[in-house]
């Protein structure tokens, strides 16, 4: 049997820039619902005040800034997750990698709610693992 080069599959890495403003819109549709089934919550940290970062998606964008994630655990159970600028940049590569689909809709901006939780569940445990 032979192998045509039609037949070999071929992976490459394109460098992509993207406005932050997008990152935060994609947050923003986790924060709004898309990964309300297992984020019990996110709440800001580093002294952030309202009127420097007026929106949770706006937080890890600030110097200092970073959100606390708490996953949904059994009952007197949480684990926490700090949302910072690095894991959002380590989330957005991995979004890319492991899910392109998702990603191809969010640079399409054809991205919702659950563009949004895949793309948190990213950045906070490197893989989609709900839904």
């Amino acid at each position: 049997m032979s192998m045509k080069d039609t037949d070999i599959l071929m992976t490459i890495s394109v460098p992509t820039s993207i406005p932050v403003q997008r990152v935060k819109d994609l947050l923003c549709n986790a924060i709004e619902g898309g990964s309300n089934y297992w984020c019990q919550s996110m709440d800001r940290r580093g002294g952030i005040p309202i009127a420097v970062a007026p929106f949770r998606n706006d937080v890890p964008f600030v110097e200092g800034g970073w959100l606390e994630v708490i996953e949904m655990a059994d009952v007197g159970e949480e684990n926490k997750i700090r949302l910072d600028l690095e894991s959002i940049k380590k989330g957005l590569q991995i979004f890319a990698e492991k899910y392109p689909n998702h990603f191809a809709d969010f640079l399409n901006f054809n991205d919702d709610a659950t563009t949004g939780d895949v793309f948190l569940q990213c950045c906070c445990f490197g893989e989609a693992i709900y839904g």
